[in-house]
Order: C-alpha cells, then structure tokens, then sequence
C-alpha cells in the first residue's frame, strides 16, 4: 500500500504540473495570436474608451471600427465584447477565472457595412452616464456614431460559460439570444478584464484592456483598480491602438469623452480612417511621360507617375529590378511596367488601364547593310559602294572612312572601305565593303 500510495501521489503530482504546463502554454499561445493577428491587416473592431464612470455603475465601453487597407466598410456582425478576464489572471488559479455571460453584435444588416473610423458606445442603461450624447443606435444622423444601450435589439446576449478546455477558453460552443443585458458584461472595480472577440478567432481575444491583479497577456495593462476611472487610446505615440504607451488612465469625472475622439491626436487618427464620415477616395495613377531608351538594348529610359487622389502620403514601388520607390523611374529597358502607389490609407492603385501599364519602348537596331562592286569600263577605278541604313531613329548621317559622307559612292579603286552609320538618337552602325 505504501508504495501504490506514493505512485499514486506522484502520478497526482505530475498531473497537477502537466496542467499547470497547460494553461501556461495555453497563455502564450494566446499571447502569440495577439501579437500576430493585429498585423495581418484584417478589417477589426478596437476599444477606444471604456470607463468605469464617476460614480455607481455607469460604465460604457466605446469601439472604433478599423478597416483594412481600402476597406469603405466593416462586416462586425458577431464581434463579442465580455468582461472575461480568464484569459489574463494572474496567478492562475486565483480566483478571477471566467464568468458567465457575454454580449455580441447582433447579426442585424446595419452591422454587415459599418464604416471603416465609426465610434460605437455601449453603454449600462441600467445606470446611465450623465456625459453619453442622446441614443443613436442607427446612426440616424449620419455622423458615424453609434450610441446604443446595453439593452438595444441590435445586441445578442449569452448566458453561458466560454468552453473551456486544457488549451484554450473558447466562445464557439455559446447560444445566443437577440437583445442585450449589460449586466452580462459589467465590470469590477478592483481588478478585470475588457475585451473584444473576432467571431473567425473565438479562442483568443482580438483586444484587450486590464488593471488590478488581470496582468497576463493583456493589449493593454494599468496597475491598480480603477474605481472613478476610464482608460483611453490618447494615440501620443504612434497610430497603434496595440501599443501601452499610447494608452492613459484618468478620472471619469473629467476626462472621459462618450461618442467623440478622445483628444487632438485620437481624432486625427479615426479622421484618417472615416474622412469625417465620408468615403476615402482611393488614389488614381497617372502616367505623366514617357522617355523611350535612346538606342536598341540600352536601358536609360524613365517614366513619371503621381497619384491624383486619396490619402497623401503617398509611397510608390515599381516591378523594375531595382524596385524604385520614386515618381520617377529611371534606368528603364525596353518592357512594360505596372508601378503601385500606396496612400496613408492603405489605399492600392495600380497603373493598369485596360491591362497596359508603363509601355517602354526601345527601337528597332540600327543596322548598315552594304553592297559594292566594280562597273564595267576602262576606268582604272571603276569600283562603286553603297549602305542602306534601317532601324534606329531617322535621321541617318554617313560617315565613309576615306572621307565621302554620302550613302553612295562610286569611282573606288580595289581595297576595302569602312562606313559608319549614325542615327539621330547618336546610335551608331557599322559596315564594309571590299572590292573587287
């Protein structure tokens, strides 16, 4: 019995530090997908603003839609946003773990083309926040701003747990009802966890916002609790909702902003995305010139493009060999090419009108056929030479090496004579001819 006993233990043991193991590497491979998954460039939802409120539980939560590259709208249907913080407890084990209920955007047809910078606000309409402009739930004034209760119909609602399992906390195995609860996803003062779900990515959260004790893995992080607070995207670093240092924390009662831009710099980057509610205009390539190499086989011809619309800057890459990034192109052979300009946006043109792109065109080779003979008479030099000139670009000088600048000579005596062939681009040819 002794021994059984300890193997017994041990195998208990092992079991408790393979689980461990588990949720560990469960976590990383969480953390890993958030690094990756932000740069694959899909159309996305972030959390702009979420606020504890001032006082009670006037908490909401503000949503900036993201879209991906041109994208002039955003499919959001299914996104899930939950206060679960069983993705980020730290230690594990400590009790924060995973609650039931989480909210989605319902699958309702305004949700199926949102436009890419639209501030979404969802907020407790059990205890409303004093500084949250009038309901707007369809964005009835067309200023790209959706301000819709907790309990608005064009929310779905889950009562139960994420599944979970060794590996991953998963929303897939949820059953959803139409209407919202806010309570569903009201948050803790002291220590929690906000997050957004891609309904194409359920193990894993898009984004997220952390404080008090839920420091694992999180998109964004403050020490502490949060009573009276809202963290806010403030953008003072870079255009990178994903980054800590463009994130600040502060008194509700002051600083929080319910359906507008955060700051200055906030503004300017949703601006970027929505172009104040109306659609970006995606950049057009214009072909300005066009300089042809000057011989056959060299490579010295250029061509100029601009963009005549869209988001400046603008970057530009040609499909030469040294992939040029200028308006200009230089060092061109003979080809076609199909430049690319590339707006702030991340709006794409390419130069392809009706499937022909930059057109270089070289010219024909310049050649000097040649002929000669002897004519028949008693003259003691009665030779005659001649060269034909094709090709290249008219027009042609000729240029004999005993001196005659015609293209035909007669009078030669036997030997050979050289001629040389120039066009008007300075592109030279050779011939001979020998007599008799």
């Amino acid at each position: 019995m002794g021994v059984l006993s300890g193997n017994y233990c041990l195998n208990i043991a092992s079991k408790g530090v393979n689980t461990l193991l588990m949720q560990y590497l469960r976590k990383i491979f969480i953390f890993l997908i958030g690094l990756v998954w932000p740069l694959l460039g899909y159309s996305q939802l972030i959390i702009n603003e979420v606020s504890q409120g001032a006082s009670g539980s006037k908490e909401f939560v503000e949503f900036v839609v993201i879209g991906s590259g041109c994208d002039a709208c955003v499919d959001i249907r299914g996104w899930i946003f939950d206060d679960n913080n069983g993705w980020h407890e730290s230690p594990i084990g400590s009790g924060q773990g995973i609650a039931t209920g989480a909210l989605r955007f319902s699958f309702d047809p305004q949700w199926s083309c949102v436009p890419a910078g639209t501030i979404i606000v969802i907020y407790n309409n059990g205890d409303p926040n004093g500084d949250l402009p009038p309901d707007d739930p369809t964005d009835a004034n067309n200023d790209c701003v959706y301000i819709i209760p907790g309990n608005s119909t064009l929310l779905d609602r889950s009562i139960g747990f994420p599944n979970s399992d060794p590996v991953f906390d998963d929303y897939s195995t949820l059953i959803w009802t139409n209407g919202g609860i806010w309570t569903y996803t009201s948050m803790a003062n002291t220590q929690d966890s906000y997050q957004i779900t891609d309904p194409n990515a359920t193990g894993a959260p898009f984004f997220s916002i952390g404080w008090g004790t839920n420091t694992l893995l999180q998109s964004i992080y403050f020490a502490g609790n949060a009573t009276g607070d809202v963290m806010f995207f403030d953008n003072s670093t870079s255009d990178d909702p994903f980054d800590q240092n463009n994130w600040s924390i502060a008194s509700a009662s002051t600083t929080q902003t319910p359906g507008v831009p955060n700051n200055a710099a906030n503004a300017a980057w949703i601006n970027g995305m929505s172009n104040n509610c109306n659609p970006l205009p995606p950049p057009e390539l214009v072909l300005i010139s066009i300089v042809n190499p000057l011989c056959n086989g060299d490579c010295n011809g250029s061509a100029t493009i601009v963009a005549t619309s869209g988001t400046p800057p603008f970057t530009y890459l040609w499909d030469d060999p040294q992939a040029q990034t200028n308006t200009t192109a230089t060092g061109l052979c003979d080809g076609t090419y199909y430049p690319i300009v590339t707006d702030a946006s991340g709006c794409v043109d390419t130069l392809d009108t009706a499937g022909v792109g930059v057109v270089i065109t070289e010219p024909l080779l310049l050649t000097s056929p040649t002929s000669g003979g002897v004519s028949v008479c008693s003259c003691p030099c009665s030779g005659y030479a001649y060269v034909f000139p094709t090709g290249g670009t008219p027009d042609y000088t000729v240029s004999w090496d005993n001196g005659y600048n015609d293209q035909f000579q007669t009078g030669l005596c036997d030997g050979t004579y050289n001629v040389t062939v120039t066009d008007a681009n300075g592109c030279t040819s050779t011939g001979t001819v020998t007599l008799p």
